[in-house]
């Protein structure tokens, strides 16, 4: 956990955040959803002082690690969580009527490359030890894996305007 003289200093940090949702299975692989959270997490980057290393989104969790100032990880934090809500309440409003995430997020600092390292291979190694496929390279759902295979820095995705998301989702 970070000390409070860090997080008013603004220091660069490192972390690994995630958090569970209330039900299981909003983050489906479905190419809407993946459209929807690679926009929400891009618009994010873009609104404040993150950038997200490297992500894997299951089908009732996520896992981020985030390097950026440590004062600007729970409101990026909250306009992620906050925004992929406001979707999946759409999406599923008899399931999801009042609340997605019942609890904040955890962080965890990582203070060494180690550390990181570490953290890294148990987020793509995730999938498979849910028993979804064999390994990440397998998996349909939404992570950077290709991406830091690649070496791929960033993926631009447009945003999609909440009115015409309705539309779409109530035909």
């Amino acid at each position: 956990m970070r000390n409070r003289r860090d997080r008013r200093r603004g220091n660069s940090s490192v972390v690994h955040v995630t958090n569970r949702t209330l039900y299981g299975l909003p983050f489906l692989c479905r190419l809407f959803m993946e459209l929807i959270l690679l926009m929400v997490m891009a618009r994010g980057q873009r609104l404040y002082p993150i950038h997200i290393s490297h992500f894997v989104w299951m089908g009732n969790h996520f896992h981020f690690i985030l390097t950026g100032r440590a004062s600007s990880i729970s409101p990026f934090m909250g306009y992620v969580q906050g925004e992929v809500a406001k979707y999946v309440k759409l999406l599923f409003p008899k399931r999801f009527q009042s609340c997605v995430w019942p609890e904040r997020f955890h962080e965890q600092q990582l203070y060494t490359a180690h550390d990181v390292l570490q953290k890294i291979a148990y987020l793509y190694s995730n999938p498979a030890r849910a028993d979804l496929v064999h390994s990440i390279v397998e998996y349909p759902g939404s992570s950077s894996w290709k991406m830091f295979v690649t070496g791929t820095k960033t993926r631009e995705v447009g945003h999609v305007r909440l009115g015409a998301f309705v539309a779409i989702t109530q035909r």
